[in-house]
């Protein structure tokens, strides 16, 4: 049992002491605290919170009577005692009306224990009145709210037909305040039934006094706007809390509405039985129709139970390895060439989400799985790895790998694709893959054989570079024996011949590609070494170019080097005698299918009657002869100075020169 607190206002603490004891012989549990001042007691009912109250009725500095009034407000619920030597009658009467529940006289304190207890229970029993008070409100404000709210009309009549109870709902149906039925009789409600309805209703009401079984009818009453509405009404008996019958209850629902259109529908029952025998006649030809569209349908069902029969023959005999999943990604066709390659039978595989134990030892997405959920990063996320590289084309992914686990290892090739129906819409996606394992390895059986053709290729043109430069080298030993201009330049234009098809192989074996050579940056080393060659020439001759970016074969590439190392060596020694000075102008295009190569010099110029092919000069000779050999054509300029131009045609057609 919980400890009672019981505050004392008292000022004698062996006052205090004896109730206690009182309380102790009796055996209540309890917990107590004595105050002697207001500010004591106000602070007690605070931090206490006491269950009982026991109060002398005067102190030097505080009274009881005004701590009753203190409790009263702070506290209204905890029972105030007075435990007092002596007080008068008045005084008692006048504290019992402000709110005391009892008194005790010090001389009697026996009777303490027994005053308490009666106040407690007395308080747990006001407690208790006072929440079955509120449950019973409470209740009665929920099923008031429902019968507010309720749409149907309810009305309670008693066994002295006096209506007690009738729902607001009445004043949006019918539009009467409920108020004015209430303890009247229910004659007068009856007074606004239709009198073609009244007969049946009085019927029913008789019947149900007589029989205490319910009845439902259907009848008009009258709106406060003298129209009549339908309603439809459940009548019961109404049992009292003894289960007593005492009156019955009504319970009406609005079916104005559902009535007028029964009554629309009666009017157009006559028109429609008049149109569906019209319409029967219009059936049977419909009728006709529909049976032999059926039976093209038939046809047309029977054919595509054929073709897809047809397509499951030529999915399942085709050599390629293919597998159909739907859209709950089970395995809806595994072909033969499939369970042949994968070893995995048909039966072992249809209508499960097994398909993945084809390429991994541990379940993850395929790329039908992941086309089928539209998940592109996915597909390029699992399939574009170190040995996987995806690709997408017209909605179609395919992807190259290497599998592990298949044979001891395959390259496949797969592709996969959506199902689509008629209307677009994906049904399911289709994977097949390839062995492709032996063309990989031919591929890198191929590579590897290239790759050792490139290494004795870049040998032979490093070999071909290195002769060519002994010989380059033997020309000018042999030259430094000589002291003869012209013999001396005979050697060096020799030499520089042979340095200019050393650096067409020098460019090549220090290329990665072995089939063309950049012809610009090959005409720029060429012209610089040819100028190196001759050394009064640096300070004179000042050296122009422009020369596009221009890819040419070998066999090109050894005719123009020699060409225009003719040309700027004839320059270098003609152009420009006894020390004159001027510009050498290299360019290089490509225009219309044309290679263009201009040597440009600033010098004294050529003889406007020249002829190439009549010239003595074993160099310009040269010239001529790989130019028809390139099935190339020059021109040559000789208004201010000397200019060549040299058109190839780099399509391998002859060239057009205007």
């Amino acid at each position: 049992m919980e400890k009672i607190r019981i505050m004392m206002l008292e000022d004698v603490p062996f006052d205090a002491e004896l109730a206690e004891r009182e309380l102790e012989r009796e055996n209540i549990p309890f917990s107590s605290l004595r105050v002697e001042t207001e500010a004591e007691f106000r602070r007690g009912i605070h931090e206490f919170e006491p269950h009982l109250i026991l109060a002398d009725h005067s102190l030097p500095s505080f009274d009881g009577k005004s701590a009753l009034k203190i409790a009263r407000q702070e506290i209204p619920q905890v029972p105030f005692i007075f435990l007092s030597g002596k007080i008068g009658g008045e005084f008692v009467t006048e504290v019992l009306r402000e709110g005391a529940k009892d008194y005790v006289f010090k001389n009697n304190i026996s009777k303490l224990p027994y005053t308490i207890k009666r106040a407690l229970d007395e308080v747990e029993e006001t407690r208790d009145l006072e929440r079955a008070a509120r449950s019973l409100e409470k209740r009665e404000a929920q099923l008031r709210l429902i019968t507010e709210n309720i749409q149907d009309m309810v009305m309670q009549v008693d066994g002295q037909d006096q209506i007690q109870y009738l729902s607001s709902s009445i004043f949006k149906i019918l539009g009467y305040h409920y108020q004015d039925f209430l303890e009247q009789p229910v004659s007068k409600f009856f007074q606004l039934v239709h009198p073609q309805d009244t007969d049946h209703m009085t019927l029913a009401l008789e019947g149900v006094k007589s029989s205490s079984a319910s009845a439902r009818e259907e009848f008009r009453c009258q709106t406060v706007t003298d129209d009549y509405h339908w309603l439809e009404s459940i009548i019961n008996p109404f049992l009292d809390e003894n289960q007593n019958e005492n009156g019955f209850l009504l319970v009406m629902r609005d079916i104005d509405s559902r009535k007028k259109v029964e009554f629309q529908l009666a009017r157009h029952r006559e028109n429609l039985e008049n149109m569906v025998e019209e319409r029967t006649r219009e059936l049977g030809e419909i009728n006709r129709q529909l049976s032999q569209e059926i039976e093209v349908r038939k046809k047309i069902y029977r054919s595509l139970l054929n073709n897809e029969k047809r397509l499951e023959s030529i999915i399942n005999g085709s050599p390629i390895p293919t597998f159909v999943i739907g859209t709950d990604h089970e395995v809806v066709y595994w072909n033969q060439a499939l369970e042949k390659f994968t070893g995995i039978k048909k039966k072992d595989v249809l209508g499960t989400t097994n398909h993945w134990h084809v390429f991994y030892p541990e379940q993850r997405p395929c790329m039908a799985d992941l086309l089928l959920e539209d998940d592109r990063k996915g597909i390029f996320k699992w399939y574009s790895t170190k040995h996987m590289r995806t690709k997408l084309v017209d909605n179609v992914y395919s992807a190259t790998g290497f599998f592990p686990k298949l044979k001891d290892g395959r390259w496949l090739y797969m592709t996969a694709f959506p199902l689509l129906d008629s209307e677009g819409k994906v049904i399911g996606a289709v994977e097949t893959m390839e062995d492709i394992t032996r063309e990989v390895e031919y591929k890198e059986e191929l590579e590897n054989s290239l790759e050792e053709k490139e290494i004795l290729l870049r040998e032979i043109h490093h070999r071909v570079r290195n002769n060519l430069q002994i010989i380059s080298s033997l020309i000018s030993l042999q030259s430094n024996r000589s002291d003869d201009e012209e013999t001396l330049h005979l050697f060096r234009k020799t030499r520089n011949r042979i340095q200019s098809m050393a650096l067409v192989h020098e460019k090549l074996y220090q290329s990665r590609d072995f089939t063309r050579i950049n012809l610009a940056e090959y005409i720029q080393d060429l012209v610089v070494n040819v100028l190196r060659s001759y050394e009064d020439s640096r300070e004179r001759i000042t050296l122009e170019m422009d020369c596009e970016p221009v890819w040419i074969n070998i066999n090109t590439a050894i005719p123009c080097a020699l060409i225009i190392n003719e040309l700027v060596t004839n320059s270098v020694k003609h152009a420009f005698p006894h020390d004159k000075t001027g510009k050498i102008i290299i360019r290089l295009q490509e225009r219309d299918g044309q290679i263009i190569i201009t040597c440009t010099d600033t010098g004294v110029g050529l003889p406007q009657d020249i002829n190439l092919r009549d010239t003595s000069t074993l160099g310009l000779k040269l010239v001529q002869a790989l130019t028809e050999q390139l099935k190339g054509k020059i021109k040559i300029l000789t208004t201010e100075g000397t200019s060549f131009e040299i058109y190839i045609n780099s399509g391998g057609m002859d060239p057009l020169v205007n």
